[in-house]
């Protein structure tokens, strides 16, 4: 039977290895072929109980320590596709969507954002009095895009937080008893982002109380949306964003122009909002009559505004759908639609 002592020497080989951080299974081979001539005398588990008999410090065993498995990328690829299918059958939101008014009379879409709800700095009376009017005349319908609640939870100054009159949590509330009164008329019929309303609560924790609020009830584009509206026999094709990209101090519907020429030419109509300073566009392009719009706000009093721009400005264009041939026409704001009716 082999001696399984160990000599002086082979202690003190032990002892040297394990300082030079050689492993348990290393030292063992090392004594295997030193002094046992290749015979498997030694393996790791002896060598480091002598080690710890020696005075050393004995290391946990993790007898079932589980390793992960190398998964091949094909079914990696299997796996991120099952999670984007989930994931789009969980999502509210969309890019296109279709809404049909079965109706032989003109129809009349008022866009509207920028309320910032909650602000100390908002015409609340004029609010009031829009949103009361959209609920109350027949055959007119809201589209909001953007910004319809302040929600400063963080900023550079603190300034605007300071200047909101109820908590964002409380905004929220408001928009929610708003929206339950225009669904219950179906009168609210798509809304978009909005950097205030969106953004900076994603910025913050990664998603949005009012998005998942308005993305369960109405039609929602998380970013440029394309609104096919059929009004009796005609189609209408709309673009809606909260912003997009250009900018004219000497055109303020620069960037919707820019999106009609660039991405949207089948585009009829083209809406956006953020600038806080209401205009309109009518002209004819790619063989067809163009309505541009950018909407005002409701927030008249902003010192942010006022110190580096210019105050906000109310504006909630109002556009007629016709049934029985292809004609838009925008009007500034709801009462000179209404003086009309």
């Amino acid at each position: 039977m082999i001696d399984n002592q160990y000599s002086n020497e082979e202690r003190k080989t032990i002892i040297s290895l394990r300082k030079d951080n050689f492993s348990w299974g290393e030292i063992a081979k090392r004594c295997n072929e030193t002094y046992h001539n290749n015979q498997p005398i030694r393996n790791r588990h002896t060598v480091r109980n002598k080690y710890a008999k020696m005075g050393g410090t004995p290391l946990p065993i993790f007898v079932d320590k589980k390793r992960a498995e190398r998964i091949d990328w094909r079914e990696w690829f299997d796996n991120l596709e099952a999670r984007q299918a989930f994931h789009q059958r969980t999502s509210s939101s969309q890019d296109e969507a279709t809404i049909r008014i079965d109706t032989d009379k003109k129809i009349y879409l008022a866009f509207s954002g920028d309320w910032h709800m909650g602000s100390l700095s908002i015409s609340y009376d004029e609010l009031r009095y829009n949103l009361q009017t959209i609920l109350d005349t027949d055959r007119v319908y809201i589209v909001t895009v953007g910004d319809l609640v302040d929600n400063f939870r963080s900023f550079r100054s603190l300034q605007p937080i300071l200047s909101q009159i109820v908590t964002p949590r409380d905004q929220g509330t408001i928009l929610q008893a708003i929206l339950d009164e225009f669904l219950r008329k179906k009168k609210w019929l798509a809304a978009c982002w909005g950097n205030h309303d969106i953004e900076r609560d994603e910025k913050i924790y990664g998603e949005s109380p009012i998005k998942n609020l308005l993305s369960k009830n109405l039609v929602y584009f998380n970013g440029k949306g394309t609104l096919n509206l059929i009004v009796g026999e005609q189609k209408y094709v709309i673009r809606i964003s909260h912003y997009f990209k250009g900018y004219s101090m000497y055109n303020p519907n620069h960037s919707m122009n820019r999106e009609l020429k660039w991405y949207a030419p089948f585009a009829d109509v083209i809406v956006g909002a953020h600038k806080h300073q209401p205009a309109i566009q009518t002209f004819y392009s790619y063989g067809k009559r163009k309505v541009l719009i950018q909407v005002g706000s409701f927030q008249t009093d902003d010192g942010f505004s006022k110190r580096f721009w210019t105050k906000g400005i109310i504006g909630v264009p109002t556009v007629v759908f016709r049934p029985d041939r292809h004609e838009v026409f925008a009007y500034p704001s709801l009462d000179e639609l209404l003086e009309g009716f």
